[in-house]
């Protein structure tokens, strides 16, 4: 395991190699013919004294390199070859520098600036270097290569301790199996047909804030404040943020259980429990993810019709139509972005526009609030109501909270994967829930239990902010919903081969197919049965508290069973149990509603 030592020196390291930034010509011209040290990062005697307090010198790391063939790729762009090659490789725990030298076309081409750690390249470098053969393998000259560097490398692979050359297609490379040293296990990372390792904590955080900050923030001060009250409603979101923070800690802990990188909840699952665990899962999480994107499609569709409503009000569009709108755009934007990583520029955009619906709330609000008489903030109904409504709340607060797609976020995240999911979930659990307090708390002090369950349809002011919400919720929603589909998407690109560049015929014609065949039964759906609380209530009910709460805990209670005290076993038990009888009183809870929801409208309801 590295110590706290080694790992500040690591990223004192990185820090200091990502400053070069001179040009490939530039290098090579200092470097001379034959002379590739001007190429390696140049650390002053003062920064090893820093970084190595404690010398010989003859242990500093040493750069040693790894060859790709580049005609192996499918990708033609050398330096979107160089990142994915680079994001491809684990960091954490590695010892020795490693630069990535192509090979394309019968030249060389070095990269240099992008290093990764490797622990078993020590004595390699070293083995190589003394025999003469390190400069000789290294020398890069435009137009050279052919059976010149092929004699050099043969002569290097006979040594005793050779020179590593490793020749990768593009989904090994970005998928490739390394040696971690900690556990003395190996990482294994499964195929996958999407990218994975790229992201930055700080992207991955914005992944998470964006489910949070949905437009489904706009639905908690109606479908959790009405039925908890100002008591019950602040405590318990206050505590399901608290809960939900500690079980998403324990499934991003196991992450790179037992030597094998899970990207899948349904993967870490079966690596514990066994493959009837494997399918369970995989069946739990299905339902959930398609149930909350059942939702986001009746968000987007409510938002669109609220809009309609605005400006014309004869009812000639209704619900299921707006709804089928909603899913359209879904299904067109889906197309077009081939997978999580890749949405990029989306998440600054999905955040600009969740300020502009929540700042809206909060403002219309505020100003209805201060001029409306006193509110009357009782939970409405008869006891055994009450009771129903209150447990059905209580399913809303942790659906409020998780993702129930933990790994597969996870999976996207650079190394360390552990400590840099953490700053994310930290990033999500403070920063990222102050929006959605603002806007559940001051929606229900403005409204009391008269609240809407769609907060903007309670709000007054003028017809263009409204309408400015509204339209921010549809987009929003649209980003969110491809989020949470994304696993599904993840399995059918894996399932059927899915490979190359987005905007091939082949991968194009298939997105179009699965993606779109997906988005339409899940617009069906959500036109048969329009009931967005409802629907919140069941998702937290049978899929959010087994996934985040359940199998968290019991996971982590299998997996670290000989390492916990007597004290911690229980307390992980308790967790199980409490869990399971709050996801079956939950679970009757919301099938209850839906069935009074049902009698009360029928089948493609215009609510």
């Amino acid at each position: 395991m590295m110590t706290e030592n080694e790992r500040l020196i690591t990223a004192e390291l990185k820090k200091i190699a990502l400053k070069e930034d001179r040009s490939s010509n530039q290098r090579k011209d200092e470097a001379g013919d034959g002379d590739l040290t001007a190429l390696i990062p140049y650390y002053t005697d003062e920064t090893m004294d820093r970084l190595f307090p404690n010398p010989p010198r003859e242990e500093i790391l040493r750069p040693t390199y790894v060859i790709f063939d580049a005609e192996d790729f499918s990708i033609h762009d050398p330096l979107l070859l160089k990142k994915n090659i680079v994001t491809a490789i684990k960091e954490e725990g590695y010892r020795v520098l490693i630069e990535l030298h192509l090979r394309s076309d019968g030249y060389s081409r070095l990269f240099t600036g992008d290093f990764v750690w490797l622990n078993e390249s020590a004595t390699l470098w070293s083995q190589a270097n003394n025999n003469n053969l390190g400069n000789s393998l290294l020398t890069t000259e435009e137009g050279g290569g052919g059976e010149e560097e092929r004699q050099r490398l043969l002569a290097a692979e006979t040594q005793e301790e050779p020179f590593v050359v490793t020749t990768m297609n593009g989904t090994e490379a970005m998928n490739c199996k390394v040696n971690v040293r900690g556990d003395d296990v190996d990482i294994e990372i499964p195929d996958t047909a999407h990218q994975i390792s790229s992201d930055s904590w700080f992207q991955v955080a914005f992944v998470l804030t964006t489910g949070i900050n949905s437009a489904y923030v706009l639905g908690y001060s109606g479908t959790v404040m009405v039925p908890l009250g100002w008591v019950g409603g602040v405590v318990g979101l206050l505590l399901a943020t608290v809960i939900s923070l500690y079980a998403n800690t324990l499934v991003a802990k196991l992450h790179e259980f037992g030597g094998k990188r899970h990207i899948r909840y349904r993967d870490l699952a079966g690596f514990i429990y066994g493959r009837k665990a494997y399918h369970l899962t995989w069946g739990l999480q299905y339902v959930n993810l398609f149930m909350i994107n059942c939702g986001f499609i009746i968000l987007a569709g409510s938002a669109l019709k609220a809009v309609y409503v605005l400006f014309r009000d004869d009812h000639t569009i209704k619900l299921p139509h707006c709804i089928a709108i909603a899913g359209l755009i879904c299904a067109v934007f889906a197309i077009g972005i081939p997978h999580l990583s890749a949405l990029g520029v989306w998440l600054a955009v999905s955040t600009i526009l969740s300020l502009i619906y929540i700042v809206v709330a909060i403002v219309l609000s505020v100003r209805d609030g201060v001029k409306a008489p006193a509110r009357d903030y009782e939970i409405q109904g008869s006891s055994l109501s009450k009771l129903f409504t209150i447990t059905g709340a209580a399913a809303n607060l942790v659906f409020a909270f998780n993702t129930g797609m933990l790994p597969e976020i996870q999976a996207t995240v650079r190394q360390p994967v552990v400590k840099n999911m953490m700053k994310a979930l930290y990033f999500q659990f403070t920063a990222g829930v102050l929006p959605m307090y603002a806007v559940t708390f001051i929606g229900y002090w403005a409204y009391g239990s008269s609240t809407s369950t769609y907060l903007l349809n309670s709000v007054n002011g003028p017809l263009w902010v409204k309408a400015l919400a509204n339209i921010s919720a549809i987009l929003q929603s649209v980003i969110s919903l491809h989020i949470f589909a994304s696993p599904t998407y993840e399995y059918m690109d894996t399932r059927f081969g899915i490979k190359g560049h987005p905007l091939a015929l082949k991968n194009l014609v298939f997105r179009i197919m699965a993606r779109g065949g997906y988005i339409a039964v899940s617009t069906l759906i959500s036109a048969l049965l329009p009931f967005l609380g409802d629907f919140m209530s069941l998702t937290g009910a049978v899929s959010t508290f087994p996934l985040t709460f359940i199998l968290a805990n019991h996971m982590y209670y299998k997996a670290k069973n000989n390492k916990l005290s007597p004290l911690q076993k229980l307390w992980h038990w308790l967790n199980v149990v409490f869990f399971s009888l709050m996801s079956v009183a939950a679970a009757i809870a919301a099938l209850r509603l839906i069935a009074l929801d049902s009698r009360n409208f029928h089948v493609f309801a215009d609510l």
